[in-house]
């Protein structure tokens, strides 16, 4: 903060590096790297990482994205013939995956590092935002780790989904717009363009970025051939990384035509002017999800430091806090058009990244208003409130799966590669494995012939898949898909009645021949 009569420079950096805020920081990147690796590891694949953690391995090992265990022939799903080439999302963040895995391997949790990684970036993104947004480096870092600690951030870094590697882009996209505002420096423009158009090769909520980016670059205080030169720049180096795509495109426009609609497209809602003209189906849909995602408390927090930046910027009439007001608001409205009714959830790691921005905003304010007080309340009102707002952040935050796994270290029910290895171990090679979504990936590696247990005929429908053995999981278990099948129990696995625990259970098909083997101990046999 600077002293009073002193005037606040146009660009803050000018006032270099603040080390204690930047240590800060650090602190926060590594307590959040070390409470979310063990748990990467640890746990099985969740939702949809059984269709997102393969397409990196099948980059590296043949060149193309595809998912080898979903052999859909129905032309209405979003996964038709995606075991010969993936279209349903942009490829980016498989071929970003594909890097971690040469490197360590096809395993889940180098599924998952490209996520924590974009996290991590994004949180530093954050702080260099807050930086210029409301220039105090210390509410700055502390804001960027409560958006590493909030849930908006925790399940998008935690799994193998594109949802943070898209919302890590964006972010960067808009500093790299907020240089070119400061700067005119074209080459600027290029790089906004270029963040935005890796978004769009990630996934097509770029466009809320997109957007925002691109009016900001043409609503800048420039003279009207310069902001159409950065404009023309911008749009120009977006669509040269999105044209990227094309030569896979090429290769089987019949295919992309149906996975990428069904799976985008066709799950939005009405066309696109339609929902920002008459946006409310897409509120009613989108606001629950929010959340949702981050849990009733974190939501309010959010609102109100949107709300609190909102007031501070239409109060002191500063210019770059009403660009951030702008850019909330913008981000809240085009996040919920333009994904309209569409169910997913992680892209919230983008538009709260923007209302933690606002609420670093508040932060700001009240360290500025304490600093000019003096006394006992100086030195108490500082920690009161940090404290308050790291308990705010506490529940959903993980903690209860830490402390679960921490008990049960060493219990194998507690340890999905362990859980995985020993019950494959338990099954022949031979005969045809439908696997559950938290086992298919590991089924498939082992080198068995594997299906994806699943019945849902917009994804993959199971039903009528001649097959062995049913390796049902949570997922499977709860949508009944032994029934759906015919199959018969043979045995258990883990403890069904604890959520942190694996669980699973074997089943055969009544036509299969296949032997098996004696059940191993820890196992329960009907």
């Amino acid at each position: 903060m600077p002293e009073p009569g002193q005037t606040q420079p146009t660009d803050p950096l000018r006032q270099g590096t603040p080390r204690r805020p930047t240590i800060l920081l650090g602190g926060l990147i590594v307590l959040v790297v070390l409470l979310r690796l063990p748990l990467m590891h640890r746990q099985l694949p969740g939702q949809d990482e059984d269709c997102f953690a393969i397409p990196g391995w099948t980059i590296v090992q043949e060149g193309l994205p595809r998912i080898p265990y979903m052999p859909v022939r129905n032309a209405d799903s979003a996964f038709y013939q995606t075991d010969e080439i993936m279209f349903a999302l942009p490829p980016l963040y498989f071929y970003w995956q594909s890097l971690f895995y040469q490197v360590l391997g096809p395993t889940m949790l180098a599924a998952r590092l490209g996520s924590l990684v974009a996290g991590v970036a994004a949180g530093i993104v954050i702080y260099a935002l807050g930086r210029r947004f409301f220039r105090d480096a210390t509410a700055a870092a502390w804001v960027a780790g409560l958006y590493l600690f909030s849930r908006a951030v925790y399940f998008p870094s935690t799994m193998t989904r594109p949802d943070m590697l898209c919302g890590a882009l964006g972010l960067a996209a808009l500093l790299a717009t907020w240089q070119y505002t400061k700067s005119r420096r074209l080459g600027w423009a290029a790089v906004a363009g270029g963040l935005v158009g890796l978004g769009g090769l990630t996934h097509p909520f770029a466009i809320v970025f997109g957007l925002q980016c691109g009016g900001w670059i043409v609503l800048s205080r420039d003279r009207w051939s310069r902001r159409v030169q950065a404009a023309l720049l911008y749009a120009a180096t977006g669509l040269a990384m999105v044209a990227l795509w094309l030569p896979q495109i090429l290769q089987a426009p019949d295919v992309f035509r149906a996975q990428f609609f069904n799976n985008v497209l066709g799950r939005a809602g009405p066309g696109l002017t339609s929902r920002m003209l008459w946006p409310w189906d897409s509120l009613q849909a989108q606001v629950p999800l929010f959340f949702d995602q981050v849990g009733m408390i974190q939501g309010v927090l959010m609102f109100a430091g949107t709300l609190g930046a909102t007031w501070l910027a239409w109060r002191r009439r500063d210019s770059q806090l009403r660009v951030l007001a702008v850019l909330i608001w913008s981000g809240l409205y085009l996040h919920m058009t333009c994904q309209g009714t569409h169910p997913t959830k992680g892209y919230w790691c983008y538009t709260g990244g923007l209302m933690f921005l606002g609420l670093g905003a508040v932060v700001a304010e009240v360290r500025q208003r304490l600093s000019l007080s003096r006394g006992r309340m100086q030195r108490l009102a500082g920690p009161a409130l940090g404290l308050m707002l790291v308990l705010l952040m506490l529940p959903g935050s993980g903690l209860r799966a830490v402390a679960a796994h921490v008990r049960h270290w060493s219990d194998v029910n507690y340890d999905g590669p362990r859980f995985t290895r020993q019950l494959l171990k338990d099954l022949p090679r031979e005969g045809r494995f439908a696997a559950d979504p938290a086992f298919v990936f590991a089924c498939w590696l082992s080198g068995r012939d594997t299906v994806l247990a699943l019945h849902d005929p917009f994804y993959y429908d199971v039903t009528g898949t001649p097959f062995d053995l049913l390796i049902a999981g949570r997922q499977a278990i709860r949508e009944e898909t032994p029934a759906h099948l015919d199959a018969k129990f043979v045995r258990a696995y883990g403890d069904r009645d604890d959520i942190f625990s694996c669980y699973a259970e074997l089943y055969r098909s009544p036509e299969s021949s296949v032997e098996l083997v004696p059940p191993t101990a820890g196992e329960t046999d009907q």
